[in-house]
This record gives C-alpha cells, structure tokens and sequence, in this order.
C-alpha cells in the first residue's frame, strides 16, 4: 500500500515537532490519520473528522472530543476530507483549526500544513478555540478538577 505523506507542524503547548497525515493509495485524496493521532478540523465552525472505515481506530479521545461537543452544541460531521478541500479552506480561512487526538497526544493543534514544497498556515498559525475549549475540557475532567457530566470517571474501592 502507498502512503503520501503532508507534513504538519504541531503546537504542543510550547514545544513544536513536525508529524504526518497520512493517505493511502485505496483513497489517495482523503486525509485518514495522522501519525500519532486522528486529526480534525474545524471549518466554518464545525467540526470534521474522519469516518470510521477500519484504517482508523475507534479511539477514546476522539470519541471523547465528538460527546464533547454533541453536549456543547457544536456540530461534528465523520466523513472524509480531500486534500484539495483541505488545502482550499486553509486558504479561503474557512479552515480555522486543525488538530489531533490521542491517547498519549490528548489535543495536539496543527500550525503548518506542508503539501508538496508549499507551507500553508493553518488559521492565524497559534492553537485555536476549540483545540484549546477541548484539551482543558478532558485535562480537567482526568484529573477531577471538572464534574464528569459524561459519567466516564469511574470510582474504585
């Protein structure tokens, strides 16, 4: 199977790293995961994120991030995202965010998009609203400091 590799730039609190999205050759136009994390991207604000077809794990956090804002009101759409869409909406400043999440990346927000030669900024190149409402959302909810309105803190003993 050929994988095409875009470079992103990450914004982890202070610290940045490059990653990649990945797109098999079965769909060569769809963005399917990043390296460490299903992505999604909020565009217009609404929220996309990639449909569960077998390639992508049906991972707590993002299924944690999707209950998330189904309960705040935000809309959140599973289907596939081409590359063009992508790189047009950053473009057009209909993409305001990207971001991913994972069990060891919790919220990691993206910067850069770098697809072949060209770096597009996503959004104003800082961590956005959402990457943001959503990491101090689980953070706080792991370590007690938010009521789990979720019921998914379980208490042992």
């Amino acid at each position: 199977m050929k994988f095409f590799l875009i470079l992103f730039k990450l914004n982890l609190l202070s610290l940045s790293f490059i990653t990649f999205l990945l797109s098999n050759s079965l769909f060569p136009f769809a963005t399917d995961i990043l390296s460490f994390a299903i992505p999604f991207f909020v565009i217009n604000n609404e929220i996309i994120t990639p449909k569960l077809n077998g390639t992508i794990l049906p991972g707590i956090t993002r299924l944690s991030v999707i209950e998330l804002a189904y309960q705040w009101g935000i809309k959140v759409h599973e289907r596939k995202i081409s590359i063009d869409e992508l790189l047009q909406g950053i473009h057009d400043r209909k993409v305001s965010e990207v971001f991913g999440t994972g069990t060891a990346a919790v919220i990691s927000p993206v910067s850069i998009l770098r697809y072949k030669g060209q770096s597009h900024v996503v959004g104003n190149g800082e961590i956005g609203h959402y990457a943001k409402l959503f990491f101090e959302a689980l953070t706080q909810i792991q370590y007690g400091e938010k009521f789990d309105k979720l019921g998914w803190i379980e208490t042992i003993g």
